[in-house]
């Protein structure tokens, strides 16, 4: 099993000169990449390693160093851990603490960095590209079965539950996605996404398993209709994705983009309304599925006028296809975990295959609730992720999402507990009692 590191030093050997990243600003090759990246693992092998995983947060404005940053943090040995900007400090200190933070690399002076200032904790892009006079890396440290990153989702109980990712689980899910879209050296993905969001993985590491380009833009382009037409239209973007709630703000106002312009739509239910609107527009679109504990995207659907017309729908949204060749989908039964296997009875779905996350850090009560081992096809039992979405089969074997089984929402694509919310409030001194509803 090959690694995203993998897959990169292959591109550097046999495309070194092709565009690797672009910020409108600044343009680097996979070559220059490759170098930045082994500049700054060499920095990195220095950080004490008291914990493990050793874990290094990445708090830094849009701009080239991210990608090898993030590669450099691979090649010596050590996990990603994307922070937002634009969180609360208060959040942001509780996830350094909570997890155990080595090192965070930030260019940004606020509240949170200047918390860590006096642990010794911050270093920045500049530092860590500096020339040293330390050998050359050489060799990943990194290996399939290590901790590629870890993402943060809502918990109830007020700090965030923490979601290892492997090499393994992030290989496999780019491979995949690289065959379900038949990516070539000639795409160009325009990375828009929030660091924090998952699906940012796949706008910065999914060119690089086809030596392909990416586009990093410094802001949300989908607030700007008409910047990101322009962006799309000027500098040769072939692909992009986004959430439904984001996809809403550039429909209706008579834009159209270059025909066959590749449109990833997930981490919300996708209106069928809006799905027709979008294929009008001159977009190849994609519905997307997947929790972030089974690596970003788990299943596609190619929704096309024959598919709208077909009538693939539930109710008023889009089905969510069949699983990537590397996952499993199953239905069972939510109070027993018995399989439900025919057309049209809803169930929770069940996911098992090479994306599945290692776990909750830190959390083993919460792994063992939702990383289970169940006997759906055969007589053997096998690990698999209960999402909490209802969803049901269709005739043709396309799984159409429901609805949630608890209080769970999303918010533009982003999984918040209520109870979270709940606690949070009760933290104030003025809150006796709260319930939080959506």
């Amino acid at each position: 099993m090959l690694t995203v590191i993998d897959t990169f030093d292959d591109s550097v050997c046999h495309f070194p000169h092709n565009i690797c990243i672009t910020d409108g600003d600044s343009t680097y090759t996979y070559q220059e990449v490759a170098h930045i990246a082994d500049v700054v693992a060499s920095h990195l092998l220095a950080v004490p390693r008291a914990d493990e995983p050793c874990l290094v947060g990445v708090y830094c404005q849009r701009n080239v160093f991210l990608l090898p940053m993030t590669l450099g943090i691979w090649k010596a040995g050590l996990t990603y851990v994307p922070l937002n900007p634009g969180d609360p400090s208060e959040k942001l200190t509780t996830i350094a603490r909570s997890y155990r933070l080595s090192l965070v690399i930030t260019d940004i002076d606020d509240a949170f960095t200047q918390s860590l200032q006096s642990q010794g904790l911050l270093a920045s892009p500049a530092d860590l590209t500096r020339a040293t006079e330390r050998p050359p890396v050489g060799a990943s440290s990194s290996s399939p079965d290590t901790l590629a990153y870890l993402l943060f989702t809502s918990g109830s109980t007020g700090v965030p539950k923490g979601v290892m990712i492997s090499h393994q689980a992030l290989f496999a899910t780019l491979n995949d996605l690289t065959t379900e879209l038949d990516l070539s050296s000639e795409m160009t993905f325009l990375a828009n996404t929030t660091l924090s969001f998952d699906i940012s993985l796949v706008e910065l590491f999914l060119p690089l398993t086809v030596s392909g380009a990416l586009y990093l833009s410094k802001t949300n382009l989908f607030l700007s209709p008409f910047e990101l037409h322009d962006t799309v239209a000027t500098k040769g973007i072939t692909h992009l994705q986004a959430t439904p709630s984001a996809l809403s703000c550039i429909t209706g106002i008579g834009l159209t983009f270059p025909q066959g312009t590749v449109l990833l739509s997930g981490g919300e239910a996708l209106p069928v309304n809006l799905a027709t609107e979008l294929v009008e527009m001159g977009f190849d679109l994609y519905n997307m599925y997947g929790p972030t504990e089974t690596t970003i995207w788990s299943s596609c659907f190619r929704v096309t006028p024959d598919a709208l017309r077909a009538g693939r729908r539930q109710g008023n949204t889009v089905p969510i296809g069949r699983p990537l060749p590397s996952e499993d989908f199953y239905l069972v039964d939510p109070s027993t975990c018995h399989p439900i296997t025919l057309p049209g009875l809803e169930g929770e779905l069940a996911i098992a295959g090479s994306g599945l996350a290692m776990g909750y850090l830190y959390d083993e009560s919460k792994t063992a609730q939702s990383f289970v081992k169940l006997t759906l096809s055969g007589s053997e039992k096998q690990p698999v992720y209960l999402t909490g979405d209802l969803a049901h089969i269709m005739e043709d074997g396309h799984f159409v999402y429901v609805s949630r089984i608890d209080n769970q929402v999303k918010i533009r694509g982003h999984r918040i507990e209520l109870s979270e919310i709940e606690n949070l409030s009760l933290n104030h001194a003025n809150v006796a009692q709260c319930s939080a509803i959506c």
